[in-house]
Order: structure tokens, then C-alpha cells, then sequence
């Protein structure tokens, strides 16, 4: 027994059966499949089905029941043959009992519910399977307290609530979020800026691995900076799965880097589709499911990480601390708020634990002598998203009103912390520029310099002396704090998040935004220095020019090989040419020397081995297309069955 991809006649529409040891359709499965495809369910969803109900009658089968015939206790039973080995299935082989449950507790649960959806089925068609797995809870709500409660509750509340008569007991696994040190490790491990932006999509967006993989060159919104996720069939069978059309906010970072792959890996190539094969055949062909999971394998074994795509797709989601349910909701494409809601408590959780990870102080650079618990209970951050600044927090009581308008840096109501470094740091740069730019003006217009007693600029002084005091203590505090950040939002394409300062000099930097923009030049000069070098040294021992060779050669970051336009463009005329040029062939060739002869058997063999793959594909896509045709007609004849019976 084995599921079997079909392809419908006409419509080209993808579908899935279930055949028996005959290869014939088994016809309780096929009739219930067909009926989902129908009310046009996902394929997904169809394929889903068609494995969890091909086990069910394999254990049948094994057991010789009649599948209208069995009972809850067979049910029961299939429970338990799922958690045993395929190799103790059949009862030939003793499982030990420390042996753990082959099938996850999910999986049970979710074969359950196919099953369930195949009893309510054939129940309403006269069959007594109906109410085998059907059951009535007792009134009441069995929530959490963060639990969505859907529109009149208060009516409905009391009422019997309907569940599963067989159902394994479990909690809903949280989760996975990554750093922001995990993000961009994955993302600097990316080899092409292809890999890259597909990554930096699902993190920057949200996307599901589906829909990333479905967008074509007109739902990236360059100038609007927004992503549009457009429900369509795709080539590569790729699907957006809420069926909705929804734009999303996106990055400058993701924009550019988009435009950045179009003008140095896409080109000239003839493509409706963002994501293509660029360096194997056929070339512009949607990329699909598997080569996604082939470079995240790939991506594992080189950064450590174990990882999924969806997991981006979480660090999303759980960014949104203190946004509304309705506006998340939209974000992610969900079709209900009890979706999001899963999301609740990762999200509540790990907003709590950055919170209370770090340091507060206040505009005047002084520890909050508060409780960091008590401070986030008196904030009620979920709840008021006007205490959340650009820059820190305000620590007004909740039905207090501000009325100092944005003087937040001489208020002692002000808190920080070492997660707002970046827009501290901006803000004290772009600061100092402005005091330069008004103090100009007034020269130009007053013939004289601005007095230090001018009231603006006295407020603007107080302000700057404010964020000096706040950087030079968070800088301050140790860095190790900022090593395991969470993500906050959408890590950079480009820059990965840093730490700040430390060792020898770094208190001669810390306060003084000059020193800092010193110390960076002086940075990235050394380390433009090593790179050249590094790319000297490839050049003259004839290595292959890669960005991944390059970076671990000069011992400089992806990252800054791919921001620095010069190097970029020179690594990547180098590696163009390396891959045009063939390598010239030794005048002592001999053809029966063992080497040649190798070169020559491998050649052979690698194009027996792609003649062979070519034919495996077109035969299989010949048997789903014959399958296709088999099935339509069988559902045919089936129908003018029931139309007419007594024909």
C-alpha cells in the first residue's frame, strides 16, 4: 500500500490517491480524497490525509478488520502500533519498552484527526462510523487565561463543547526563536545573495517557505518598500496557504539587497519568479521545496545550527511585543486570531526575558532602584504600546498622562537599556549634527556665535550630555549581556548586530561619537588592508576565488566583503572569470595514463547518471499524469453509479 501523486487530466490540478498491493485505488479512501479535492483543500492537505489514512488501513489490513466494522478499542489499538517501529509493527519482533514511541505525540494526534475527518465522512452517507470518534466535553472554557475567546462567548460558554473520543494528551511545543547572533550566523553562512535574500525575506517579512518561493518580481515593492503575498498556482508547487492576498512591511536592508542580487546574480536571465536555478540546470526554473532544504542541511552542518525555515517565520512573530492582535494577525496571514494567539505566550514570554535581561538606567545614567519584575508588571507593555519609545521606556503609571511633549532625556520618568544602543547612538550623532547646523545659521544671520546660554541650544546641550552619560554607562556594562540578543525585529542582510567595545582602548572610545567613527575607520581600513592581501595571495598560487575562500583566507567577515562595494566587484569579476577560463590541459597528457582514464570513466558515468535521472523524471510524471486519467475515470464511473442504480 503507497500513496500516489496524481496529475487530473485537462486541469493539470495535483492530487493524491492511495493503492493497494493491486495498484487499485482503495475506494473509501479515494471517494473521501476526492470529495477534499473537490471543495479544492490544499494538495497539502489531500497528501497529509492520504499518508495518515494509508496507515490506518495498513492497520487494518495487518489485522484483519473490516474498516466499517471497527470499534474504539481498534482505535485504541492503532494508537499503539503507531508509536511501535515499522519493524515491530507486524508482532514478529519484541520491542523493549524502553524503546520510545516511533510517532511523536503530534503526529498521533493529527492522524487521529484525519481519521475523525474520515468517520464524519462516510458517516453522512449512511455508514455507523459517524459517531465512532465523536464525543461531548463538558461546558465551560479550557483555555489559558491569554487564550482567544471567539465572538459571543458568554452565549455559547455553557454548552457541551465537542472532542475527540481518542486523543493523546499533550502541550503545544513553543516556538523556536532565534538570537540575533543565530540569525546572523545563518545568514552570513548564505554563499549567494540568492540564499541570502531568501532567508532575510522569511525573517524581515514573516513569509512562509511556500509563499517566499511563489513570489514573482511584482510583489516586491521596492519604492513602497512592502511584500505582496499573492495566491496562484506556481510551477514549482508552491502555495500560499491562508488563500489571502496581504501586503507586508519590508525593510530599506531587504530592498536593497534584492536589488543587489537582481544586478549581480539574476541579470539578464527571463523570469516571472524571484527565486530560480541560477547555477544548475534547468536554469530559471522556480526553485522548489527540496532545494530549500538541501541548502538548509547545508547551512546546519556549516554554522551548527539546527534549524527550520518556519523558525524564521517565529522570530517574527514573537517581534511583535505590544502590537494588536489584529494587526499581527494580518502580518502573518492568519485566518483567525486563535492562529496568532499561539503565538501569545512564546511572544509575552520572551519579551519578559529580554526585559528583564539587561540593565535599566535612567536619563541620568543611574540604575532604577525598582524591582526589574515589578517594573515590567507597572509598565503593562502588552497592554500600553505608548510606554514604548524609539529609545527606551516611560515609566509613567498607566492612566498618567505625558505632558513634557518629547523631552524624554531630561525626564526622570526615562528608562534604557544596552538593546537600545543603536538608536541612542544615532540619536546623539544626529543631534550633535543638528546644534551644527542651527549654530551655522544663526552665525549666517547674526554676524556672531551662538551663546551656550541660548535656550535652545542650553536644551540641546542637556540632551547631548544625556546620551553621552547613557552610552558611556551601557557600554559600560558587560558585553556579554548583548551576545545573545533576541531579535528584535529583522536582523540587517547586511550588518550583523555587534557588541560594543571591549579590551584595550575601549575606554578612550566610549562617550565620544568622533572616537567612534575614528575607531571604525580605522576598522574597516585594516580589515580592507587584510583582504587585499588575502586576494593577492589567492591570485598568485591559483586558488578558486570565492567570498567564503576570500573571507577565510584574509580572516575578515562575509558580511564585509559583500558591504564593500570595491571588493565585492573585484572578488566577483575574479570568480567569473575563473568559471569562463578552462584550465589548460598538460602538454604531457597521455590518454592511457590512469588519470586520464579516471577523468574519462567519471565524465561517462556523470552523464549516465543525468540521462538516467531525466528518464526517472518523465516516467514518473508519465505514471502521475496515467493515474491522473485512471482515477478521473474511475470517479466517473462511480458517479453514474449513484446517479443511476437501477441501470
Amino acid at each position: 500500500m503507497r500513496v500516489q501523486r496524481v496529475l487530473m487530466p485537462g486541469s493539470e490540478l495535483e492530487s493524491w490517491t492511495v493503492l493497494d498491493d493491486d495498484q487499485a485505488p482503495v475506494k473509501p479512501v479515494e471517494r473521501f480524497l476526492s470529495y477534499l479535492s473537490s471543495v479544492e483543500r490544499s494538495p497539502n492537505t489531500v497528501k497529509a490525509y492520504a499518508h495518515d489514512l494509508k496507515d490506518w488501513f495498513a492497520y487494518l489490513a495487518g489485522r484483519q478488520l473490516d474498516w466499517e466494522g471497527v470499534t474504539v478499542e481498534d482505535v485504541a489499538g492503532f494508537v499503539a502500533w503507531l508509536r511501535l517501529p515499522p519493524a515491530g509493527r507486524d508482532g514478529k519482533v519484541a520491542v523493549l519498552p524502553t524503546v520510545e514511541g516511533h510517532c511523536s505525540v503530534a503526529s498521533v494526534n493529527r492522524k487521529l484527526a484525519a481519521l475523525s475527518s474520515f468517520c464524519e465522512f462516510h458517516g453522512r452517507h449512511g455508514s455507523r462510523l459517524g459517531g465512532l470518534l465523536a464525543a461531548t466535553g463538558p461546558a465551560g472554557w479550557r483555555g489559558s487565561a491569554t487564550s482567544y475567546r471567539p465572538f459571543l462567548h458568554h452565549v455559547t460558554k455553557s454548552r457541551p463543547r465537542p472532542r475527540r473520543a481518542v486523543a493523546l494528551k499533550t502541550s503545544p511545543p513553543r516556538p523556536k526563536v532565534f538570537t540575533a547572533v543565530e540569525a546572523q550566523t545563518i545568514l552570513d553562512a548564505c554563499e549567494h545573495l540568492r540564499d541570502r535574500l531568501l532567508f532575510a525575506v522569511l525573517l524581515d517579512c514573516g513569509l512562509r517557505v511556500g509563499e517566499a518561493l511563489g513570489l514573482r518580481h511584482e510583489d516586491m515593492g521596492i519604492v513602497e518598500k512592502t511584500v505582496t503575498v499573492m495566491p496562484r498556482r506556481n510551477d514549482n508547487r508552491a502555495r500560499a496557504k491562508a488563500g489571502g492576498i496581504r501586503s507586508v512591511p519590508a525593510s530599506a536592508e531587504l530592498m536593497r539587497l534584492y536589488a543587489d542580487y537582481l544586478a549581480r546574480e539574476y541579470g539578464s536571465l527571463d523570469s516571472d519568479y524571484v527565486f530560480v536555478n541560477l547555477w544548475s540546470a534547468p536554469a530559471g526554473r522556480p526553485w522548489t521545496y527540496p532545494a530549500v532544504y538541501d541548502l538548509v542541511g547545508r547551512l546546519r552542518a556549516r554554522t551548527g545550527i539546527a534549524f527550520e525555515p518556519h523558525h524564521f517565520r517565529h522570530t517574527y512573530a514573537t517581534s511583535y511585543a505590544g502590537v494588536p492582535l489584529h494587526v499581527v494577525q494580518r502580518y502573518l496571514g492568519h485566518l483567525s486570531p486563535t492562529m496568532t494567539m499561539e503565538y501569545a505566550e512564546t511572544l509575552a514570554a520572551t519579551h519578559e526575558r529580554e526585559f528583564l535581561r539587561y540593565r535599566k538606567i535612567t536619563a541620568d545614567a543611574r540604575d532604577i532602584q525598582v524591582d526589574p519584575r515589578d517594573l515590567y508588571d507597572m509598565l503593562e507593555l502588552d497592554k500600553r504600546t505608548d510606554r514604548i519609545l524609539p529609545n527606551g521606556w516611560c515609566l509613567l503609571p498607566p492612566r498618567q498622562a505625558c505632558e513634557k511633549g518629547n523631552a524624554c532625556l531630561t525626564c526622570d520618568k526615562f528608562a534604557t537599556d544596552a538593546t537600545f544602543l543603536p538608536e541612542l547612538t544615532i540619536q546623539l550623532t544626529r543631534t550633535g549634527q543638528l546644534i551644527g547646523e542651527r549654530q551655522q545659521a544663526f552665525h549666517a544671520r547674526a554676524g556672531q556665535e551662538m551663546s551656550e546660554d541660548n535656550v535652545w541650544l542650553a536644551g540641546r546641550r542637556q540632551e547631548q550630555h544625556a546620551l553621552e552619560r547613557i552610552i558611556t554607562t551601557l557600554q559600560g556594562s558587560d558585553a556579554d549581556e548583548t551576545r545573545n540578543q533576541a531579535v528584535r525585529g529583522a536582523v540587517s542582510p547586511y550588518a550583523p548586530m555587534r557588541s560594543p567595545a571591549t579590551g584595550p582602548g575601549a575606554d578612550r572610545v566610549r562617550g565620544n561619537p568622533d572616537n567612534l567613527r575614528k575607531a571604525a575607520a580605522a576598522k574597516s581600513a585594516a580589515a580592507q588592508a587584510r583582504a587585499e592581501r588575502g586576494l593577492r595571495e589567492m591570485i598568485r598560487s591559483g586558488a578558486p576565488i570565492t567570498f567564503r575562500a576570500l573571507a577565510q583566507t584574509a580572516g575578515v567577515s562575509l558580511d564585509f566583503l559583500y558591504g564593500t562595494p570595491d571588493l565585492r566587484r573585484r572578488v566577483e569579476q575574479l570568480r567569473d572569470q575563473q568559471r569562463t577560463i578552462p584550465p589548460a590541459p598538460s602538454e604531457r597528457a597521455d590518454p592511457d595514463q590512469p588519470s586520464s582514464v579516471i577523468r574519462t570513466l567519471t565524465a561517462q558515468l556523470a552523464e549516465l547518471k543525468r540521462r538516467h535521472r531525466d528518464e526517472v523524471t518523465a516516467l514518473r510524471q508519465a505514471l502521475e499524469a496515467a493515474q491522473g486519467e485512471n482515477l478521473e475515470l474511475r470517479r466517473r464511473l462511480t458517479h453514474d453509479h449513484l446517479v443511476r442504480p437501477d441501470d
